[in-house]
């Protein structure tokens, strides 16, 4: 039998470590291909703070993106490899840059999850309330309703 792949994507939140352990635990077998992804979001002004201490809106350039990239890459090696080596799993980090909504970020776990070929992708749920749902939208849900491939939502 071929090698599954399953794609998780992560964040820096005990939902996301939640999420791997599961899967690791409790879908993951022998000889399983494990991706893990963040998506670095991109073309979007961030507040740096100005000479006076008040924040300053700054458009992101080339570095700045690169920095963003290079510190999920950090985070997710930080964060997830000790659990990748004590399963032995096969594992890749990747780094996913895209657009900076919900909607796009879902677009972009669900392109990917086709890319690789993905037997499945296991999301963490977050617990957001109503309003915050509402007003910066759920990847989550975009991924669940883009997806091609079976999606395990881990509470």
């Amino acid at each position: 039998m071929p090698p599954r792949v399953l794609l998780l994507p992560v964040d820096d939140s005990d939902d996301s470590e939640r999420a791997v352990k599961f899967v690791l635990d409790n879908i993951y077998r022998s000889g399983d291909e494990v991706h893990l992804c963040v998506v670095v979001t991109g073309s979007h002004s961030i507040l740096a703070p100005g000479a006076d201490g008040v924040p300053i809106s700054v458009e992101d350039d080339e570095a700045t993106k690169e920095a963003a990239t290079r510190a999920a890459a950090d985070f997710m090696s930080r964060r997830f490899e000790p659990l990748m080596k004590a399963a032995q799993a096969r594992h890749a980090f990747e780094v996913v840059r895209f657009l900076a909504d919900a909607a796009s970020v879902g677009d972009a776990v669900s392109r990917r999850a086709a890319e690789l070929g993905a037997t499945l992708v296991a999301i963490a749920g977050h617990k957001k309330g109503k309003i915050a749902k509402w007003l910066l939208g759920s990847v989550t849900e975009e991924v669940v309703a883009r997806s091609s491939v079976p999606v395990l939502l881990v509470q």
